[in-house]
């Protein structure tokens, strides 16, 4: 029981001792990344009004499909 318990703690306590020196030692080798330059805000310019009067807000008019009959008294 002694033996088992002391190999038990042997592996857990070299586990961990291992897994610390692991992340210590790819801590050093990465190197920082660059910074990102921020792209430089574009100037404000209002937009021009625009009139409504020009617009054309009409909109096509959607054909539905139907049901399977409507086609049929239609056709006449």
């Amino acid at each position: 029981m002694t033996v088992a318990a002391s190999i038990l703690l042997a592996a857990v306590v070299g586990g961990v001792i291992f897994v610390l020196l692991d992340s210590w030692q790819r801590r050093d080798s990465t190197p920082a990344p660059p910074p990102v330059a921020k792209p430089e805000p574009k100037p404000w310019r209002p937009e021009p009004p625009r009139r409504t009067w020009d617009l054309d807000d009409r909109r096509e008019p959607v054909e539905t499909p139907g049901s399977l009959w409507s086609g049929w008294a239609a056709r006449r």
